[in-house]
């Protein structure tokens, strides 16, 4: 994270008049980033909307999807997402980007009965720059929908992103340690290896000042 700092003051320092305004999108968005990784979840909402709504007003088509995906991260790292849910609905009526937000928005409102109704698995989700961030929570959607298959199918999937964090690697936003879900999945599923995952949660959580994430894994390593 240091490092990825280094990188973007020296980018912005030696930008030309034409990229400052980019890079600075850019950094705000990895502050950000970082302020959600620590915990510091109000600073990182206010941050993360000041740079979409900046994105907003020089009429970036993004800017919008940006909103839904930054602010549902730290509304996630709350523990509910409904807050979102018209905001959700909004977009997921132009886009179908937005779908698995609003399943996991439903859920968290409580309305199971709409969230399976707009529930889809064979949609694959979609192999971009964001995948890291939406797979592990269409596999969490899954899990609580009870669609085992689609649970067991993402598992697999997601397997090989061990020791990472969900979506840290576009630099815009996470969900938290993979571990964490494929350890609960895992419990789900009943697969022997499933506290590992979480204590690797855990561990890999606690090293980078996320103990928030670190207390859920905790919590569910002892459930």
């Amino acid at each position: 994270i240091e490092a990825a700092f280094g990188h973007l003051r020296n980018a912005t320092q030696s930008g030309t008049a034409g990229q400052l305004p980019l890079l600075l999108v850019v950094a705000g968005i990895f502050q950000g980033l970082v302020l959600l990784l620590r915990g510091r979840l109000d600073e990182s909402a206010a941050t993360y909307r000041a740079v979409t709504q900046q994105l907003a007003a020089s009429g970036d088509p993004n800017g919008m999807i940006m909103q839904i995906v930054l602010d549902f991260t730290v509304s996630h790292a709350r523990g509910d997402t409904s807050p979102q849910l018209a905001v959700i609905r909004e977009v997921d009526a132009l886009s179908p980007y937005a779908h698995d937000y609003l399943v996991c928005a439903l859920l968290d409102a409580g309305d199971v009965d709409a969230a399976r109704a707009r529930w889809t698995p064979d949609v694959p989700v979609k192999r971009d720059y964001l995948w890291l961030l939406n797979a592990p929570l269409r596999m969490l959607n899954a899990q609580r929908l009870g669609d085992r298959e689609s649970v067991a199918r993402l598992h697999a999937e997601l397997a090989p992103w061990r020791g990472h964090f969900a979506g840290m690697v576009a630099g815009t936003a996470t969900l938290g340690p993979v571990d964490l879900y494929l350890g609960q999945a895992g419990q789900y599923l009943g697969l022997p290896g499933a506290d590992d995952d979480l204590r690797a949660a855990e561990k890999i959580a606690t090293s980078h000042g996320a103990h928030h994430w670190a207390e859920r894994a905790r919590e569910l390593a002892s459930s």
